[in-house]
């Protein structure tokens, strides 16, 4: 598959530059007591950079301001640092969820205007010391 073979030139590219690391997938689920999907988390930990990068954080709407997504980003940045991480990155968009990572310690480190058209999108990292 084109993908597989593209991911695979850029890494052994890549790594004759950096040291070699894995990307490993961290997926979080966040139930209610039925059982129900109302949360979840998407992201990996690459240990040998020291870096997790959350791709997906989601909380229906309906269980919103439970903490839900507090906890979501506790548990995931608790195991990175268990996989030696010492740094978190994320992106969001200017009408979701920026103030929510700014009081979680996250930092804007970059911003694309207009994306969406009209919008931005804001690049955060932490320290996870």
């Amino acid at each position: 598959d084109v993908r597989t073979a593209v991911r695979a030139g850029l890494l052994e590219f890549n790594f004759t530059f950096v040291p070699e690391t894995e990307f490993i997938p961290l997926v979080l689920a966040a139930r209610d007591p039925a059982g129900n999907l109302v949360g979840g988390l998407v992201g990996e930990v690459m240990p040998g950079w020291k870096w997790l990068f959350i791709s997906l954080l989601w909380v229906s709407p309906s269980h919103r301001r439970e903490r839900i997504g507090t906890e979501l980003m506790r548990e995931v940045e608790d195991e990175a640092r268990r996989r030696g991480c010492a740094y978190a990155y994320t992106n969001t968009m200017s009408f979701q969820a920026l103030g929510f990572y700014e009081k979680l310690g996250y930092a804007v480190f970059g911003v694309q205007e207009d994306f969406p058209p009209g919008q931005r999108r804001f690049f955060v990292s932490k320290l996870l010391g």
